[in-house]
């Protein structure tokens, strides 16, 4: 199948921290989405690390910021290792991650669900494909971030709604041109009865063929849905991201609303 090996090398990032059948099993928010609900987002150097002595669930990392893209500067962060447990998490002194943490009982902690990311071009020993995919995940991240915090925008979705974007249109883009690490931002404006009422774009593709293409299909969608309410109190913003993903050996180049 053409996207198997991609497919297979998103599991093996998804799965990495894995250690034991009964694994610990998170969900994973969109980027824009975990931007959204996170208080703190940043890139970071974690020095020192120590056990918490008021908690045998978190330690307590020195951190030195790199790239801060949402919240206050810190000097030091919570962990959640929760060590014993299948969602066990402890990061090895002077890494560095891409934080997304959260204020949780007065204390700004990241863990194994966070979606956090260490950032390094060599993830698995003896895995170069996988290494690839991995390093090419995080920096599409990281650009994303890059570029929203230099024009001040920040991402919003306060009722976790999911708009209701028709993904089979963009078989139609299958192996179309763009440029690596590519995206387009839209913000979505919802009313109380989650009818799209109108779309704002923050930044389209590059390539402007590509652009006007999924502007068409942006356009079209007049709906956002939720697992918990047909209707929401107050109108809100939700703000969709769609990547683009070069062409390599294993498949054709193709347009996501997930970033994989």
């Amino acid at each position: 199948m053409k996207n198997s090996f991609r497919i297979f090398i998103v599991l093996l990032v998804w799965s990495s921290s894995f250690n034991c059948i009964m694994a610990c099993i998170c969900d994973r928010p969109k980027l824009a989405d975990n931007v959204a609900k996170s208080d703190f987002v940043a890139e970071v150097v974690l020095n020192k690390i120590h056990q918490d002595s008021n908690s045998e669930y978190y330690h307590i990392s020195e951190v030195e910021i790199i790239n801060l893209y949402k919240g206050d500067s810190i000097s030091s962060i919570y962990i959640r290792t929760a060590l014993n447990t299948s969602c066990s998490f402890l990061p090895g002194e002077n890494s560095r991650w891409l934080i997304f943490a959260r204020k949780v009982n007065d204390k700004l902690s990241f863990g194994y669900c966070s979606g956090s990311k260490l950032i390094t071009r060599n993830r698995w020993s003896n895995s170069p494909k996988a290494n690839l995919s991995y390093w090419n995940s995080v920096s599409r991240r990281v650009e994303w971030l890059k570029q929203m915090h230099a024009i001040g925008y920040e991402s919003t979705n306060e009722f976790g709604l999911n708009v209701s974007i028709d993904k089979r249109s963009f078989n139609n883009l299958r192996g179309s041109q763009g440029k690596q690490f590519d995206f387009s931002t839209f913000e979505f404006e919802i009313d109380t009865d989650m009818n799209v009422t109108n779309v704002i774009t923050i930044k389209e593709f590059s390539k402007r063929s590509l652009a006007r293409k999924t502007m068409k299909i942006v356009e079209e969608t007049r709906r956002a849905s939720s697992n918990k309410t047909n209707r929401i109190p107050k109108p809100t913003k939700v703000t969709l991201n769609l990547f683009y993903y070069e062409e390599d050996e294993d498949s054709e180049s193709f347009i996501s609303v997930y970033d994989l």
